[in-house]
């Protein structure tokens, strides 16, 4: 029942372009083929112009004739559609096409104001259009030129029989005269063998046919493909129900948006479907140091290091970028001085021991089951492997005061029940002994929607961070993982936005430039 304004058209349009530009080359490509495919047509035209000769003395033969009509260039058309004059022009044609074939191929249109007709014949052969458009302009000149003669007869016949009922001294009369002159002056007219129409443009054969015409059909499929491409794309914004604005997940959600990441593109692992994280700073993902950088100064404001020491980094959805937040995260930490362990908490899917680099055979599910401590399991993870040379020193040269490693728990060998697993152990006494080691824990958890996991470790820590991208959640996912947090008492600090393209345009220039 919503109303789209103007900006958010033109921001569906934007964001899916790709539906337009689509559209528009497939509608462009059918009618190329079309248009291949489509037999040949060409397209010949005789013109015929109404211009009787001494116009006087010919009407003067016709006021002769009783009945006689003025001149009607749409009636006299009106012949050239008819089947016995169709069969005139195939007998004059020897043509083995029949008259309703021949009818079907002409078109007339007449020009009243030019006196004009003109007669218009498509064919397959460009020969045969020019030779039946001729033929029904000689015939129709020639059926004219017989229908005057016909006319001028009966004129001079009447003219006779009055000459014949004169005396003497009536046809030596001035009227008789008269008569006698009008008589002379018809048989002059038939001796001529005049008419009222004459051909004014024989039809030449045509060198390129009118259909198809590929140009013409590609420039008609795109525009198509471009109107149907755009109101696909407003159907698909208008049902879609996935976020695609910041300002909507912050409004959704209730807490303040604390970083926006840009989207990043990411290869294929060479085994398997899974993608390969933007884990750290280098090439690519040089993009995402400031903005968490900016990240961990807002979780500083908010107490994470100090009165906060666990955070729990989840989201609504698998493939949002959850795990990648949480080691940059750490990174980024571990960088400003703080002691920080990273803990791989999402028993089913894990994916940072992969990310990192590191063994996964023994981890976090180990010491919920009580097989080993966590010191015991814990991995040392080297900054310099994720973390430019660059941004290890001050802008002066000066070497960071930061660590240059931080530990990292990855989630060992999947349990068979996770969620029983992380309900038995006493997760609240381990993370409180990784306190007495870290000044930050980070928790990277399932998603809220996938498992119960990540509930159950919610109202444990100190603080919970929200991952979410753009396009992926809708507005109804993102109001169900609120509840979730808030049944579990979970204290959610804020939200991570990743796929922002409005920070990466920023960031974007800033590297390139």
């Amino acid at each position: 029942g919503e109303i789209l304004t103007f900006r958010q058209l033109a921001t569906a349009l934007r964001r899916r372009w790709w539906i337009v530009l689509l559209t528009m080359v497939v509608l462009g490509a059918a009618a190329y083929l079309v248009a291949l495919v489509q037999a040949p047509r060409y397209e010949a035209q005789a013109e015929i112009v109404y211009q009787p000769p001494n116009l006087q003395l010919y009407g003067a033969g016709l006021s002769q004739v009783a009945g006689s009509e003025a001149h009607n260039l749409q009636s006299d058309a009106l012949v050239l559609k008819t089947i016995p004059f169709a069969e005139r022009v195939r007998n004059s044609l020897g043509s083995s096409l029949s008259s309703k074939d021949l009818l079907a191929a002409v078109k007339v249109k007449t020009d009243p104001d030019l006196d004009l007709i003109t007669i218009v014949v498509r064919s397959s052969n460009p020969n045969t259009a020019a030779e039946v458009a001729n033929a029904f302009a000689q015939q129709f000149v020639t059926l004219r030129q017989e229908q005057v003669a016909e006319l001028l007869n009966r004129a001079r016949d009447l003219l006779k029989r009055r000459l014949d009922q004169l005396t003497p001294e009536q046809a030596a009369s001035s009227y008789g005269l008269t008569l006698q002159q009008q008589y002379d002056d018809l048989g002059v007219l038939l001796g001529l063998g005049i008419t009222d129409y004459r051909i004014l443009q024989e039809a030449s054969v045509p060198a390129w046919p009118v259909i198809p015409r590929p140009a013409l059909y590609i420039e008609l499929g795109v525009a198509l493909g471009l109107l149907l491409g755009c109101g696909v794309a407003l159907l698909v914004s208008y049902y879609d129900r996935r976020v695609e604005e910041e300002a909507v997940i912050g409004d959704t959600l209730g807490v303040p948006v604390l970083a926006l990441l840009p989207k990043i593109s990411q290869g294929w692992a060479r085994f398997g479907r899974r993608k390969i994280s933007c884990a750290g700073f280098r090439k690519s993902c040089e993009v995402l140091f400031d903005p968490v950088r900016t990240l961990r100064s807002t979780l500083k404001l908010v107490g994470l290091g100090k009165n906060l020491g666990s955070l729990l980094v989840t989201s609504t959805l698998p493939g949002e970028g959850k795990s990648t937040v949480a080691i940059d995260l750490a990174l980024a930490m571990a960088l400003s001085g703080h002691r920080v362990l990273l803990v791989d908490a999402d028993l089913r899917s894990p994916s940072v021991a992969q990310y990192l680099g590191l063994s996964n055979l023994r981890g976090m599910s180990d010491v919920l089951a009580g097989r080993a401590g966590w010191v015991e399991v814990a991995q040392t993870v080297e900054l310099r492997r994720f973390v430019p040379e660059s941004y290890r020193m001050y802008e002066n040269g000066r070497q960071y005061r930061g660590n240059s490693t931080f530990l990292c728990v990855t989630s060992g060998s999947a349990p068979l029940n996770p969620s029983e697993l992380l309900e038995a152990a006493d997760l609240g006494r381990i993370l409180a002994e990784m306190r007495t080691v870290c000044d930050v824990v980070i928790l990277d958890s399932p998603p809220l929607l996938v498992a119960s996991d990540a509930i159950l470790v919610s109202g444990i820590v100190d603080a919970a961070l929200l991952v979410t991208r753009l396009g992926v959640v809708s507005r109804e996912q993102l109001e169900e993982s609120k509840s979730l947090l808030d049944m579990a008492k979970a204290n959610l600090v804020g939200v991570v936005v990743v796929g922002s393209k409005t920070r990466s345009r920023y960031y974007g220039y800033y590297y390139h430039k």
